[in-house]
């Protein structure tokens, strides 16, 4: 969750206000002046309840092809978050 807030952090003073997350620190990595931690939270969550469904589908139908759309799932999943490169 992100507020906007008055800056008050040494030597910030040149901008009134930033947006900053809930523990206190700017957002850093940022588009449109919008941090983008909040827009990427969503797709890992869905992609492991897409998983679940998928194996789910495959024992009720036996269909090898639900299975391989679960294992893609989960690699997507578990490899999604693409703001540990932008943090580099």
């Amino acid at each position: 969750m992100t507020a906007v807030r008055k800056c008050d952090f040494p030597g910030m003073e040149a901008r009134k206000w930033q947006i900053v997350s809930c523990s206190g620190w700017p957002a850093t990595a940022k588009v449109g002046g919008r941090p983008i931690h909040p827009m990427l939270v969503p797709f890992p969550i869905a992609l492991l309840g897409a998983t679940f469904l998928c194996d789910l589908v495959y024992l009720a139908t036996g269909n090898p092809f639900w299975a391989a759309v679960s294992v893609w799932s989960l690699y997507a999943a578990i490899q999604w978050p693409p703001q540990r490169r932008l943090l580099v």
